[in-house]
């Protein structure tokens, strides 16, 4: 799941399984943990995150520099070694001879978990993907772009997320999964709640984007994705996005509509549309700004905010 920062470590996600079979250590049959770790190998692998000479880079699925941490560095991606801890086992390990096997089907059976230690609410998708529900709790900004990494309204296994290039425009901005609030030419998005509930169906956030703006944003998981609910209180009159996820557009069969009550961004491998109030748009986003894909566009509800109070509502539907 790509959410937080130290992103860049890549393939170090599957590192715990690679430690726990060093200490000689079972949460999951052996069998098991080498299969996530064979499959997160193969899946990085197949990524462009290598440069012209084989050397590892920073960035995500592919090089770039905008989502990194100013702790990163040229040698920060070989983080992602640790899982080769395997290689310390002995060559009649039994690990060596265990065919890799598919989680067992308690783990990728459909619907919600929640993890109260954590705050998030987890939702494994039909179609195999993960959902992560977050109530932006995280308020450190002594790193950038927390906004991002710990603010969105939904982290998805399928979608990535984008990290903002600025925010002086929508576009740059490129804040998929959030409320973003235009004012005064500058995009301002959920940065961290006031207070939240994190319950076994849905998350409740109070949030406040802006000085004289106040949201209460509920989520709800679906089958097909996730409802979301805007109360808004707000002493000014300006304009907000509820974007859904970013879909990489210079992908085979990319199309994208904004028509009869739906913002649709789809292509052969994933889509998204949001249905609801407001007016149905879909943007494109700078390049270099999503983790996965570094040309995307953004299906989105505009909404004219007036001052008082207002009410909205959308649903993501993935693809």
């Amino acid at each position: 799941m790509p959410y937080g920062r130290s992103l860049t470590y890549r393939f170090a996600q599957s590192a715990f399984y690679a430690a726990c079979l060093w200490a000689g250590l079972a949460p999951l049959p052996l069998p098991v943990m080498k299969g996530i770790l064979v499959r997160n190998l193969q899946w990085w692998l197949s990524k462009p995150i290598f440069d012209r000479d084989g050397v590892l880079t920073v960035g995500y699925c592919y090089p770039t520099l905008l989502m990194s941490e100013e702790y990163n560095a040229p040698g920060s991606p070989y983080w992602a070694m640790k899982t080769f801890r395997l290689l310390a086992l002995p060559d009649d390990h039994p690990f060596w001879s265990a065919e890799a096997a598919p989680l067992p089907a308690a783990y990728t059976a459909p619907g919600l978990t929640l993890q109260p230690a954590a705050h998030l609410l987890l939702q494994r998708r039909p179609n195999g993907g993960v959902n992560l529900y977050a109530p932006a709790e995280v308020e450190k900004n002594d790193h950038g772009q927390f906004a991002e990494k710990y603010g969105k309204f939904c982290y998805s296994t399928r979608f990535g997320f984008s990290a903002s290039r600025s925010y002086a425009q929508l576009a740059q901005a490129a804040p998929d999964s959030m409320l973003a609030f235009e004012i005064g030419g500058q995009i301002f998005v959920r940065r961290h709640s006031l207070r939240f509930e994190v319950r076994p169906d849905s998350l409740f956030s109070v949030w406040s984007p802006f000085p004289g703006i106040t949201v209460e944003t509920e989520i709800r998981p679906t089958p097909t994705g996730h409802i979301r609910r805007h109360k808004i209180h707000s002493e000014i009159a300006c304009t907000a996005w509820d974007c859904g996820f970013a879909v990489p557009r210079y992908a085979p069969g990319y199309t994208a509509a904004a028509e009869d009550g739906a913002a649709t961004a789809a292509n052969a491998a994933v889509g998204c549309t949001v249905r609801g109030d407001g007016k149905a748009e879909v943007f494109n986003t700078w390049a270099n700004t999503n983790l996965y894909d570094p040309n995307c566009a953004i299906p989105a509800r505009r909404y004219a905010i007036h001052a008082g109070d207002s009410e909205w509502h959308c649903e993501i539907v993935e693809e």
